[in-house]
Parts: C-alpha cells; structure tokens; sequence
C-alpha cells in the first residue's frame, strides 16, 4: 500500500490587473494484493475554493477516479478507470477510460484505448508506439475525438538518460 500528497499553487491571470491564487491538495493511493493487479484511488483538489477569489472557469477541476491495472503474462498490460467529477460545471458527470499495453518485445511498446467523457458527450481513442531503451525513451500517440471530424492530436516524447 502506497500513499501520495500533492500541494499545489496556481496563479490565474485573469486581467493585466487582476490576478487570482488557488491553493489546493491531491491524495493518492496505490493498493497492489498481488504483482500482477493494482488499484488506485486519486482525489484531486480538496480544498474548497471561494468563488469570490477564483471563478469556477480558472479552479483546477474536482475529480475522485479509481482505476484497476492487470499484467497477463509481463506482456500485456490491462488498465481501466472511472472518474466523477465533484464541483463545478462537470459536477455528477463521469469519464471511463480503459486501455491495453503490449511489452512483448525488450524494447517495444503498442497501446491502444478509449475514453468515454459524459460531460463533454464525446468519445475519443488512442493508439501508440514506443521505444524503450537504455539511455533512450521515445514515445508517440495519436488521438481522435469521434464527434469532431477535425479533432486529432500528435505527441512526440523523447527522454534521454545521462
């Protein structure tokens, strides 16, 4: 069992004069019973933020989400989770993600996935390559929201180990 607090300051610019300070907290928790299945629970923003000092459209949103992992056979790496959103415009709302990682080659990564946001009422999916080596990590993904024909996003990252 694994615990984690995150701290966290946010200035908002809201104007040139007006600016806004957000001071807020994660939790996390890392449940493992066996090596091949994990649970995780994450809590973000639990401080109550006053309106008056920073509009809802510039607070960190409020989510509780709790996801699961499995290793089948140190190949395959399957993920799910659920998030609620807690306050703001979100509030009530849930997003479900699941996932799937392949690690059959040494130095080899595939994934694949979707995400399903109630709030935003889209639907999107992922796919990736990465290579894993041992000075150098490059990874890649796509994504494609469905309900926006143009919606598409790139990322390259490169780390390199010194």
């Amino acid at each position: 069992m694994a615990f984690g607090v995150n701290f966290n300051y946010q200035r908002n610019a809201i104007s040139i004069l007006e600016n806004n300070d957000e001071i807020n907290m994660d939790f996390g928790a890392l449940f493992t019973p066996f090596r091949e299945l994990g649970f995780g629970l994450m809590a973000s923003s639990l401080l109550v933020v006053d309106e008056d000092d920073v509009p809802t459209e510039f607070q960190r949103p409020n989510y509780v989400a709790l996801g699961a992992t499995y290793f089948y056979q140190g190949q395959f790496q399957f993920r799910g989770d659920i998030t609620t959103f807690t306050r703001g415009p979100a509030s009530g709302e849930l997003k479900y993600a699941i996932g799937v990682e392949s690690s059959s080659h040494e130095y080899l990564r595939l994934r694949m996935g979707g995400v399903r946001d109630e709030f935003l009422k889209e639907n999107s999916y992922m796919i990736g390559l990465g290579f894993d080596g041992p000075k150098l990590r490059v990874d890649y993904a796509y994504k494609k929201t469905t309900s926006q024909p143009q919606s598409q996003l790139h990322s390259v990252d490169l780390r390199l180990s010194f």
